[in-house]
């Protein structure tokens, strides 16, 4: 065994924490992790030698990192040993958030509108019945006007999390957010309720359950009545290893959530299935995958819409340096309305392709905040002239956790 291998450093930190040498374990540890920075045994032996001198803080960097480089259950189980030994079973931190983002239309329409009543269309009908108030034979222009502006979204989340040494955990998190537009008219908040329950089930597979209520008013320009919703969701899924022993590093997650909306001008009930999965390539790249199937259901006065989404996407994320992270996705959509729209003479297709790139920045001198900065394209094919042909959004997220 080479005397600088990183076995050969574990064999030294384990002499010295067996012999209560834990000062001198500790900072043989972290000159080893700077030599071999993606080895989880090595931080794990970093931390319980600064456990074991009641230095927790000095531990929850090399603690928090495991995740990203390991998935073998025995490490893991031990980090969280480690962290109910610092922590205890609840833990407790804030995360605020801050994000801004700029996007061509805020309300998602085109900003010149002229709409043609297809022949067979209500609307069509309508005007032919009232001949001499409309024509169903003109078209109807609707004039555009400024729509672009930026967004800008501050939310904090109180977050409680029950880590006990057992199968079960826990999570209770109320979340206030705030929504301020560059255009008056717009702007937002709105308190939600989460909690989340996980019993895990064996090393490689657990059971999760997530409740999820809350209340939410939204401005759609000015002189324009608000949106008040209220909305409840439930969401329960699985997600595991499958191949824990051809490929630990592949994790797969199945999931169903329904969600139930409510407004002062309409309604909506959701029900989506989704299948995930993730498989880490090399050391710091991994991909990702999605398959996911939603039904859409809106009620209004007088009018109902309803629709049945495909969506598949794909990832790709690779970690450049140890504070620069770079993920590229690429998603595509089909909504297939299963009720024709007022103007149109049948139901349609609307066909979406999302690209997006994300640059992820952790400060190296501050892990608990992190900086995102997403650039995506939207093509969206869809035969009614209500829906945007193409957008291009540019987003800044800057998160700060407090404690924990």
């Amino acid at each position: 065994m080479a005397d600088d291998s990183d076995q050969a450093y574990l064999l030294r930190i384990y002499y010295l924490v067996k012999h209560d040498r834990n000062a001198e374990a500790y900072q043989l540890g972290i000159a080893a992790v700077k030599v071999y920075p993606h080895s989880p045994s090595l931080r794990l032996a970093t931390a319980v030698a600064a456990v074991n001198v009641q230095r927790c803080g000095l531990a929850r960097p090399h603690l928090d990192r495991i995740a990203t480089l390991t998935t073998d259950p025995l490490v893991i189980s031990r980090r969280d040993q480690l962290r109910l030994a610092c922590d205890g079973a609840w833990r407790r931190s804030v995360d605020l958030s801050l994000m801004i983002g700029y996007r061509p239309s805020i309300m998602g329409r085109p900003r010149q509108r002229i709409i043609h009543a297809e022949p067979s269309s209500d609307l069509y009908r309508l005007c032919a019945a009232l001949k001499g108030l409309c024509n169903p034979d003109r078209p109807f222009l609707m004039p555009g006007q400024r729509d672009s502006g930026v967004d800008m979204w501050l939310q904090a989340t109180l977050n409680h999390r029950w880590r006990p040494d057992s199968k079960w955990q826990a999570n209770l998190s109320p979340i206030l957010f705030r929504r301020d537009a560059s255009r008056d008219g717009f702007q937002g908040s709105g308190v939600v309720l989460r909690s989340q329950v996980a019993y895990h089930m064996s090393n490689n597979l657990a059971a999760y359950m997530t409740l999820e209520a809350g209340s939410s008013s939204f401005g759609r320009g000015r002189g324009v009545q608000p949106v008040r919703q209220l909305h409840k969701s439930g969401l329960a899924g699985l997600r595991g290893r499958p191949l824990s022993q051809l490929w630990p590093g592949m994790t797969a997650g199945v999931s169903a959530r329904k969600l139930r909306l409510g407004t002062n001008l309409y309604s909506i009930q959701q029900a989506e299935t989704r299948l995930e999965f993730d498989v880490v390539l090399l050391d710091g790249l991994a991909i990702g995958s999605s398959l996911a199937h939603l039904k859409t259901r809106t009620i209004a006065p007088q009018i109902s819409a309803a629709s049945v989404t495909r969506m598949s996407g794909v990832s790709i994320r690779h970690e450049l340096t140890p504070v620069i992270t770079a993920q590229l996705a690429i998603e595509r959509k089909t909504e297939a309305l299963t009720k024709r729209r007022l103007y149109l003479a049948k139901p349609h297709s609307i066909r979406t392709r999302r690209i997006s790139l994300d640059a992820i920045f952790v400060p190296p001198k501050n892990k608990n905040a992190k900086v995102v900065v997403t650039l995506a394209q939207e093509k969206i094919s869809s035969h009614d002239p209500l829906d945007l042909k193409s957008q291009q959004t540019a987003t800044l997220r800057i998160v700060w956790r407090i404690g924990e």
